[in-house]
């Protein structure tokens, strides 16, 4: 298991998945403000640590962009079913321009572990 306090580094990226990429989607009508993340990123902040929130719903840059500005150590994702893709898409890219360890969380974890490769799992 990971000790995430060892690190040298201490940057989390916290996010929340966006909804669709379509236009058949809630976005503005029905936002979900991502308060678990909020609690968690305070926590973080408490602790020494340098967190960051991308919200999907309704960030005006990409994750990938948001990534290679931030460079986090550590992302965490916390998503439902419906997210999986994005949440597969999330953590491939963290690893891949990051080296990121990626956490996820929620119902849909034990499902999808096998396929991300995840390094810590949350339930």
């Amino acid at each position: 298991m990971t000790d995430i306090k060892s690190s040298a580094k201490k940057r989390f990226l916290l996010v929340h998945p966006e909804i669709s990429r379509t236009k058949y989607n809630f976005a503005g009508v029905i936002d979900n403000e991502p308060l678990e993340l909020e609690y968690i990123y305070a926590l973080l902040k408490s602790q020494g640590y340098e967190p960051d929130i991308w919200d999907g719903q309704v960030e005006k840059i990409s994750l990938v962009q948001k990534l290679k500005a931030f460079m986090p150590e550590y992302v965490y994702v916390c998503g439902r079913t419906r997210q999986e893709s994005f949440i597969k898409e999330y953590c491939a890219a963290a690893k891949k321009i990051c080296g990121s360890i990626t956490i996820a969380a929620d119902f849909m974890c034990k499902r999808i572990s096998d396929v991300l490769e995840i390094t810590v799992m949350l339930k």
